[in-house]
């Protein structure tokens, strides 16, 4: 019995040193170097990275889920400070090449929206036509530029600045009665240390509508979205810290 269990022993190890060695490089494929289980990922409320969006990639993306139940998505490019694309039905979908690391990763749903890679912002000179050469990097000094994002509860908020103004973008969507899907984007525009505006943009389905919700000259609470609370902290998202306690092992043994 003794001699049983060694034997059954080194096979258990011989099996698991084997499984553990690679080949060799000169025999090694791409189907060596294929893992699915970055798509199993749970993605939370924005990914960025490079996304392939219908009318040219968005190098320099960000997916937000919009909707009640995260059921839309809209990616931001923070080269070009705009929005390139909406779909719902779900959110990201990955590649298993190179352990999903190299290649772009794809919306995940019904396109319903996508535009071309030009800018958001006109220049001073009332021009939206992409001035850089190459194509790749934010465009230039005083145009436009991505400064950053909040996340407050289930909403994201992007902020870019025109030259000295600020402006706060957050995307959302909506469902009508009629079934109908809309995207709308709340906008805080603050030029210098005192000027509020706030603007909700939506399309209905296919015509842009703009609406200058109202004009302050100090901080403001706009009860709709309160769009300007969700720039400040929000509701912890992690929950209560787990508190753990070590102790010294003065065990001889390994």
């Amino acid at each position: 019995m003794k001699s049983t269990r060694i034997i059954l022993l080194l096979f258990i190890c011989l099996t698991a040193a084997h499984a553990a060695v690679p080949k060799k490089i000169a025999k090694q494929t791409e189907g060596d170097w294929r893992d699915g289980r970055y798509g199993s990922v749970k993605f939370g409320l924005f990914v960025s990275g490079h996304i392939a969006t219908p009318k040219g990639s968005t190098h320099k993306g960000i997916a937000v889920r919009v909707g009640e139940k995260g059921e839309g998505t809209m990616v931001f490019d923070t080269d070009l400070c705009t929005w390139r694309a909406g779909w719902v039905g779900g959110f990201l979908k990955t590649d298993p090449t190179r352990y999903g690391l190299i290649r772009a990763l794809k919306p995940n749903g019904q396109i319903l929206f996508a535009n071309p890679p030009t800018p958001g912002v006109a220049n001073a000179q009332g021009s939206f036509i992409d001035p850089r050469i190459p194509k790749f990097g934010p465009l230039p000094k005083g145009h436009a530029r991505y400064k950053g994002i909040y996340v407050n509860g289930g909403r994201v908020v992007v902020r870019y600045d025109v030259g000295e103004t600020e402006i706060y973008d957050s995307p959302w969507m909506n469902t009508g009665q009629d079934g109908a899907v809309r995207f709308s984007r709340s906008l805080v525009i603050k030029k210098g240390s005192k000027d509020w505006k706030i603007y909700q943009i939506q399309d209905a389905p296919a015509k842009i509508h703009v609406n200058e919700i109202f004009e302050h000259k100090s901080s403001v609470d706009f009860d709709s979205e309160n769009l300007v609370g969700l720039i400040g902290p929000g509701p912890s998202r992690w929950g209560e810290p787990i508190v753990t306690k070590g102790f010294v092992d003065r065990r001889k043994t390994p």
